[in-house]
């Protein structure tokens, strides 16, 4: 609030990729390769660390409350949800059969995701059971990449998503998306939206 940054050092020498912080305060730090997550519950002043299978790389981590989800792509196995509830110890798997390429968790506990269904077209889907169970939700914005998109649910349950340089925003009595083309730019890297109790939406890009 007072436009101050006191830059964290206790993972000097670490490339991070994405973090997450739970509504207690609990942050989950997802460094480069995806194969270990750093998790911390006294604000970042030391982490406990958490082995990935060598197997299997990381490259997401969302939570749905004070759930923590992974996501985890390999060459042999193809895409992966786990879900942790005890601080990253141990994951539960829930397979997935289609191709993944953008997901994110309502403050609901449902989980969002954007699937590459293979000849049809691409569309978003909700799991109200922990990724046990999908079904189709919306239409497909745009069409979506694997790393310059992004998804996201407002506190109201209103789906917003990055594609293409473009934000989007879901008019469920429409079924159709409503697009807002000023401020979205190409090719970022990790996008990520964020919603404000008043409406308004933040995004970061490049």
């Amino acid at each position: 609030l007072e436009a101050q940054w006191t830059r964290l050092m206790s993972l000097e020498g670490i490339t991070l990729h994405n973090f997450e912080i739970s509504a207690s305060g609990i942050i989950y730090a997802l460094p480069l390769p995806g194969h270990e997550l750093y998790v911390s519950t006294n604000a970042g002043d030391t982490w406990e660390l958490r082995n990935i299978p060598d197997s299997l790389e990381i490259w997401n981590i969302e939570l749905a409350g004070e759930d923590l989800y992974l996501i985890s792509s390999s060459g042999m196995s193809g895409y992966r949800l786990y879900r942790s509830t005890d601080l990253g110890r141990s994951i539960a798997e829930f397979p997935i059969r289609n191709s993944w390429s953008i997901f994110s968790c309502g403050s609901d506990g449902k989980l969002y995701a954007g699937f590459h269904t293979g000849g049809e077209q691409d569309s978003i889907f909700v799991s109200g059971d922990h990724g046990a169970t999908w079904s189709a939700v919306a239409p497909a914005f745009d069409y979506f990449w694997y790393y310059e998109d992004a998804l996201s649910i407002s506190p109201t349950g209103v789906l917003w998503a990055i594609s293409h340089g473009a934000l989007g925003r879901y008019d469920e009595p429409t079924g159709r998306w409503v697009n807002y083309d000023a401020g979205a730019e190409e090719f970022t890297f990790t996008p990520s939206l964020y919603h404000m109790p008043n409406g308004d939406v933040y995004m970061n890009s490049w």
